[in-house]
């Protein structure tokens, strides 16, 4: 029998954990992003009165981004590890059409030469396969994406750099449990993936000049289903049922 088990093994790093297959590097996630982005912009056409209204439990950004925008008219928006753009979609549909969208995404080379082609011939959505060396940028939005990076606080000191106030985090896998690497399964990959000490990622972030301003679960979807994080092989001190939504402000000087 195939495991179900989404997550495997507990390792003190990435470089313990035995990585297997492509992962993101493969063509299953580019294609599975392209479809799943495909079908929501069909599914918003036919009811032109909805526009592709956001959930909260997919991301609180184009709400962030609404207030943000208020009284200014234009938005700059750093989105790292934003796939293939699905939360610009989103993003764009939320807001006014008045409202200029200035949307910058971080991503693997493949995943930028997807979203380059599908969104081919708009001007405010942009692929980058690295940070960009300057601003100005309103909000960084981290959407499932910070556990993924072995050196996961090096963009953040970047993005402090770039003089970036607001830091939004999504399905961020941090709680009262230790800090520790597991292993993800993607079809036939493994990928390694963090598990943060939340009270250890906070004081990182707040080290950068930040400070916590709001934090609340995040009502994860599992292999198509709504559900709490699958982790009862774990240890009971390492078991965490959701990730979390954090928003991060600059502390005034």
């Amino acid at each position: 029998m195939v495991s179900t088990n989404i997550w495997q093994g507990i390792y003190n790093s990435f470089q313990d954990a035995p990585t297997q297959g492509p992962g993101f590097l493969g063509r299953t996630w580019v294609t599975n992003s392209l479809a799943k982005l495909r079908a929501f912009q069909e599914g918003s056409d036919k009811d032109t009165s909805m526009r592709s209204l956001p959930a909260h439990s997919n991301t609180m950004l184009p709400f962030i981004a609404a207030m943000l925008a208020r009284g200014t008219g234009m938005l700059h928006i750093l989105d790292y590890g934003g796939g293939i753009g699905e939360t610009y979609v989103k993003t764009r549909a939320a807001l006014p059409a008045e409202v200029q969208v200035d949307y910058h995404i971080v991503e693997l080379p493949q995943v930028c030469e997807a979203g380059r082609c599908f969104f081919h011939g708009k001007s405010d959505i942009k692929f980058h396969e690295t940070l960009p060396s300057k601003g100005p940028f309103d909000i960084a939005h981290f959407g499932s994406s910070l556990h993924y990076l072995d050196d996961w606080l090096s963009p953040l000191a970047q993005v402090r750099e770039l003089g970036i106030n607001k830091l939004l985090f999504f399905d961020l896998p941090a709680g009262d449990i230790p800090n520790f690497v597991t292993l993800q399964r993607y079809y036939d990959s493994l990928i390694p993936v963090r598990f943060f000490n939340q009270t250890e990622l906070v004081a990182s972030i707040e080290a950068l000049g930040y400070s916590l301003i709001y934090r609340a679960r995040c009502r994860s979807v599992i292999l198509g289903e709504e559900q709490p994080l699958q982790l009862d092989d774990f240890p009971v001190t390492h078991r965490l049922r959701h990730t979390s939504i954090m928003l991060f402000d600059v502390v005034e000087v």
